[in-house]
C-alpha cells in the first residue's frame, strides 16, 4: 500500500473513491488503471466496450487538474481536458458528469453548465442534458455525422490512430485496434460509419486553409476529424430511410448520385444544409474514367440555393457511379490528367445551337459537363459515337450519327445519317466493335445534304473535322461541325 500511494494518480482514485461513498456507491472505475494496456486483447475490449461503460454510469467524475480553485467558470473552456479525443465520449455519454478543480471542489455538472459547454464546444443542448441512464445513443443517432464529426476536430490524441479509436462509441460502431496504421484508422471508423448509415453528411467535410500543399483532387473520404472543423451547422435535409443506399467497395464508394453543376463542374449533393435550409451543400467531383470519380477541390464545398440540374444526355441519373476511396499518390497522380487522348465535342456541336444531342455511346465514358469521351488515357482501340438531333433549317427534320476512335494509334471520324448507322448496325449484328470497323473504311468525314425547297438544285456538305488540340497539358481530339453551302450540282459532278 505504501508504494500504491506514493505513485502519480493515486490522489486522483482516491478522491474518486471518496467522492463514489459520498453518493451511497459501492465501485467506482478509473480508465487510468484499471485497463491492462500489456494486453492487446483486453485494450481492444476496453476501448470498444468504453462507450458503454461510460453510458450505464451513474455519475462521471471530471477531474480538471488544471483549474485552479480562484479561477472563474469562464476559464473551463481553458482546460487541457477539453482538447484531448478520449475525453469526448466521457463528456457524452454519461448521464450525469460533475466537474472539480484542482482542489476537488464541485466547479459545476454537465447539465447545468450546457449553455457554456455548448458555447465552446458546439456540442448540441440537448445531447448535454442530463437524461435515463443509457439514452444517449438514441439521441446521437439523430444528430447528423458531420456535426458529430465536428465536435472531435479540435481535439488529439496521444497516438494517431486513437483519434479514430475514441469514436467508436459516438458512432456506435466496433472495429479491432491496429496500433502502427496511422491515418488508415480514420479511413476504416469511415468504412465502419458507412455500414451502418446512409448519411451523405459523412462527406460534407473539406481541408483547412493551413493545408499545404493543398491536393486538387482527394478520395471521398476524410483524413482526420480536423477535416469536419467547418461542419458544426450541418443539418440533415430529410428522412434516412428515404435516401439512397450507397457502400464500399474496391472500386470505391458506389452510390447512385443526385448529381447537379455549379461553376461549370458536377455537384453531388448530399442531402443537407447550413442552417438555412435553402443553402444545399454538396461537393464537387470529377469524372476519371468509366463512371469513376474523385473528390475535386477538396477545400470546398459547393452551397447554392438553386442547383442547376443535369439534363444533358450521358449523365446517369439513374446509373450508379465510384467515387475513389481516399488519395494514393501514386494513383492520384495518372489521375490529374483523365483526359488525356479523350475525345471532345467542341461548341458546333454541343454549343446547342443547330444541333440537339440526344444519344452517346459509350455512355458511361461521356462526361455531359466538359463534353468529353475518356478513352482510359492511351492510345489503343477505342470507338464513340453521338448521335444529333437537328433543330434548324437546313437541317431541319435531319438526323445524324457520328462514330470516332483511335485505331492504330491514329484517330478517325465518319458522319452518317442515322437511317444509314441503323441499316448498318442490323447488318453487323450490333457489334459496335464491327460497326465501327465497317464506317472506318467506308465512310468519311462529311455528308451531301439536298438542298432548302426555296433552292432544291443547290447542295450542302456536312463536314465533320477532327483536330488534336493540348488541353491542360493532355493532348485532346476535338471534333467539331460546319456546313458549306453555294455547291451546284453540276460542281460536284464534274469533281
Amino acid at each position: 500500500m505504501e508504494t500504491a500511494t506514493s505513485k502519480k494518480g493515486f490522489a486522483k482514485i482516491q478522491r474518486t473513491c471518496i467522492q463514489a461513498r459520498k453518493k451511497g456507491l459501492d465501485y467506482a472505475w478509473v480508465d487510468t488503471c484499471c485497463i491492462d494496456k500489456t494486453s492487446s486483447a483486453e485494450l481492444t475490449e476496453a476501448i470498444n466496450s468504453m462507450f458503454q461503460w461510460y453510458a450505464g454510469s451513474r455519475i462521471c467524475y471530471v477531474w480538471l487538474s488544471d483549474l485552479a480553485p480562484d479561477q472563474k467558470i469562464e476559464d473551463l473552456s481553458r482546460c487541457r481536458w477539453w482538447t484531448r479525443g478520449w475525453t469526448l465520449q466521457e463528456l457524452l455519454a454519461p448521464k450525469d458528469v460533475e466537474f472539480y478543480d484542482r482542489d476537488w471542489t464541485l466547479r459545476g455538472t454537465k447539465s447545468k453548465l450546457k449553455n457554456e459547454i455548448h458555447g465552446f464546444t458546439g456540442i448540441d443542448k440537448i445531447i448535454l442534458q442530463s437524461g435515463p441512464v443509457g439514452a444517449i445513443l438514441e439521441l446521437l443517432l439523430k444528430i447528423p455525422v458531420a456535426r458529430r464529426m465536428s465536435w472531435a476536430a479540435n481535439r488529439v490524441a496521444t497516438r494517431l490512430e486513437d483519434e479514430a479509436y475514441c469514436l467508436l462509441g459516438i458512432f456506435n460502431v466496433n472495429m479491432p485496434l491496429l496500433y502502427g496504421e496511422g491515418e488508415k484508422a480514420f479511413i476504416r471508423l469511415q468504412e465502419e460509419i458507412i455500414k451502418e448509415t446512409n448519411d451523405l453528411t459523412l462527406f460534407a467535410w473539406k481541408k483547412g486553409s493551413t493545408v499545404r500543399p493543398m491536393p486538387k483532387t482527394h478520395g471521398i473520404l476524410a483524413t482526420s476529424p480536423a477535416d469536419f472543423k467547418e461542419a458544426g451547422d450541418i443539418l440533415a435535409g430529410g428522412d434516412l430511410k428515404f435516401g439512397n443506399e450507397f457502400t464500399m467497395t474496391n472500386k470505391g464508394l458506389r452510390i447512385l448520385p443526385n448529381i447537379s453543376v455549379k461553376d461549370g463542374k458536377k455537384v453531388l449533393v448530399l442531402n443537407c444544409y447550413h442552417r438555412n435550409p435553402r443553402d444545399h451543400v454538396g461537393i464537387y467531383i470529377t469524372q476519371h474514367g468509366s463512371n469513376l470519380y474523385v473528390r475535386d477541390r477538396p477545400d470546398i464545398l459547393a452551397v447554392s440555393q438553386t442547383w442547376t440540374t443535369i439534363v444533358s444526355v450521358g449523365i446517369q441519373h439513374h446509373k450508379e457511379i465510384f467515387i475513389s476511396k481516399y488519395e494514393i499518390p501514386s494513383i492520384f497522380t495518372k489521375f490529374h490528367k483523365p483526359h488525356r487522348y479523350a475525345f471532345r465535342l467542341g461548341d458546333s456541336l454541343s454549343g446547342g445551337g443547330m444541333w440537339t444531342l440526344s444519344v452517346v455511346q459509350p455512355e458511361d465514358l461521356y462526361d455531359s459537363v466538359r463534353k468529353l469521351f475518356f478513352t482510359h488515357g492511351s492510345m489503343r482501340s477505342f470507338s464513340g459515337s453521338a448521335t444529333f438531333n437537328s433543330t434548324t433549317s437546313p437541317l431541319e427534320r435531319k438526323n445524324y450519327a457520328l462514330w470516332f476512335g483511335l485505331h492504330v494509334n491514329r484517330p478517325w471520324v465518319s458522319i452518317l445519317r442515322t437511317e444509314q448507322e441503323r441499316h448498318i448496325s442490323g447488318e453487323h449484328g450490333f457489334d459496335r466493335e464491327r460497326i465501327a470497323t465497317f464506317l472506318r473504311s467506308n465512310f468519311g468525314h462529311e455528308v451531301i445534304i439536298s438542298g432548302e425547297r426555296e433552292n432544291p438544285t443547290a447542295l450542302l456538305k456536312l463536314e465533320v473535322s477532327l483536330d488534336e488540340r493540348e488541353v491542360e497539358g493532355e493532348p485532346v481530339y476535338c471534333l467539331e461541325a460546319k456546313i458549306s453551302d453555294g455547291f451546284e450540282i453540276h460542281k460536284l459532278i464534274q469533281h
